[in-house]
């Protein structure tokens, strides 16, 4: 009987210790979304770029879906199954670097002011309708541009102001300002660039219409 105790105790004791080991997972995917229920109706705590590393609550997979923690465990939520990889527990993880990962959902949201002009699975680029004008046959906009898998982990988005000659169908940008995910400012650049022709069929065409085909308030 006593061997038999001692037994069970070792399976248990061997059982937690699985699931301690397998408690660091890493997203695979480009993107991926913690949601406040295992469904993709449910609405998005925060969204994350391909590499980002967070805790799993529970390392059962429910259904398609893992219960886990980010922001150093000061928010729960769901993520799929099929976005992630669980690490072994030699693997290094640093939590830190979390924060840099995200993908703020209220810079890729459209609201009164920003309007998306382009997104693909790379990036999305929205323009200010509030200061959009036009002097001389030339708009003047600011673009935001997020990227949403970048190898500049502090970078979370940039802010351009571009001016659109659509009548000659060239475009120059003035300023172009980064911050990271915090909203804080990195640095700024306010030396003008080159004026270049608009390329036919490229990402670039596809602002500068939608820009020039804008109709100002």
């Amino acid at each position: 009987m006593k061997h038999q105790i001692v037994f069970v105790f070792l399976l248990i004791c061997g059982f937690c210790m699985t699931v301690l080991a397998q408690t660091q997972a890493v997203v695979t995917s480009k993107i991926a979304q913690f949601r406040t229920r295992s469904t993709k109706s449910a609405k998005i705590i925060l969204t994350v770029k391909k590499g980002a590393k967070f805790k799993l609550e529970d390392t059962r997979n429910m259904n398609g879906w893992y219960y886990v923690s980010v922001l150093n465990g000061n928010q729960k939520g769901w993520i799929e199954a099929a976005s992630v990889k669980i690490l072994d527990s030699s693997d290094e993880v640093d939590f830190s670097i979390l924060d840099d990962d995200i993908i703020l959902d209220e810079l890729i949201k459209e609201d009164e002011r920003w309007k998306i002009i382009r997104e693909d699975d790379k990036s999305v680029f929205l323009v200010d309708t509030y200061t959009l004008k036009e002097q001389w046959g030339v708009r003047i906009v600011w673009i935001k541009y997020v990227p949403k898998n970048t190898p500049v982990k502090r970078i979370a988005y940039s802010l351009e102001l571009n001016h659109y000659n659509c009548p000659a169908r060239t475009t120059q940008i003035q300023s172009i300002t980064y911050y990271n995910s915090k909203y804080e400012l990195l640095r700024t650049d306010d030396s003008a660039q080159e004026l270049v022709n608009i390329i036919p069929s490229s990402v670039g065409e596809v602002l500068f219409l939608r820009i020039c085909s804008w109709k100002l308030k």
